[in-house]
């Protein structure tokens, strides 16, 4: 499997643009939670388990060895790595077959490619589903973060940080895209701006600015609504600000 990354990012040519744009996997580019429901649910009727819809939902998004974890307390057995390394398999297969990227997720990728400015996978997922998610991208990713590389992951700034460190770019010009709570978290804690989108994204903006008030956040419905010029006016909106 060839991961499209490229080597090295140059920054944009205007400077107003943000230095990079640091994407979320799971949620925010592709429509995965499906692919983990089947997944985690179909295992644990393997053990007779029961594991439902709404157990799925509530560790969506979180690093996948507390997830694992939460399966494992309601009964299923090994270690939590273990039971990981199978879900990260058997999702892997249904990505391989068929990445679901969200609308309007391409053409983004493809806009901020026209417009020189770097794009960054981080996800929580660990590397095997982050390579194929780059695989079946149509525009490049200049660096990626998996959630099995850091001892920290979101919401903890650790996993935006590095993937910042990788383009070369300062955090403070960057905008992170989100769908949840704990990347929401991590992103400002990061210093970066935050797009946050999808169904939550209104309910998580009004988290946001009452946990930080000097917060560089937005928030829409979907990524069919984001151009680059509303990324480079969240950048430019508080760009003299410090993390």
């Amino acid at each position: 499997m060839n991961a499209q990354v490229t080597d090295h990012a140059h920054g944009p040519c205007n400077p107003h643009q943000p230095a990079a744009v640091l994407f979320d996997m799971d949620g925010t580019l592709i429509d995965s939670e499906s692919l983990w429901l089947d997944a985690e649910i179909d295992l644990a009727r393997e053990y007779g388990v029961d594991w439902t819809e709404e157990d799925t939902a509530r560790v969506f998004g979180i690093p996948l060895l507390q997830a694992t974890a939460a399966m494992i307390s309601k009964g299923m057995p090994g270690t939590p790595k273990e039971l990981a390394d199978t879900l990260v398999d058997r999702v892997g297969a249904s990505l391989e077959h068929h990445c679901p990227w969200l609308p309007g997720a391409k053409k983004l990728l493809a806009e901020l490619e026209g417009a020189d400015v770097p794009c960054a996978l981080v996800s929580s997922s660990f590397r095997p589903l982050v390579d194929i998610t780059i695989s079946a991208a149509t525009s490049p990713f200049a660096a990626s973060v998996a959630g099995d590389e850091t001892d920290r992951c979101k919401p903890a700034p650790d996993p935006y940080l590095a993937a910042a460190e990788k383009v070369g770019a300062d955090i403070r010009r960057c905008v992170v895209v989100e769908d949840s709570s704990g990347g929401m978290t991590a992103g400002l804690e990061s210093g970066a701006a935050v797009l946050l989108v999808g169904g939550r994204s209104g309910e998580l903006e009004k988290q946001a600015r009452a946990r930080y008030p000097q917060a560089r956040v937005c928030s829409v419905d979907g990524l069919d609504n984001v151009t680059s010029e509303m990324l480079s006016a969240l950048v430019v909106s508080g760009s003299e600000r410090t993390p």
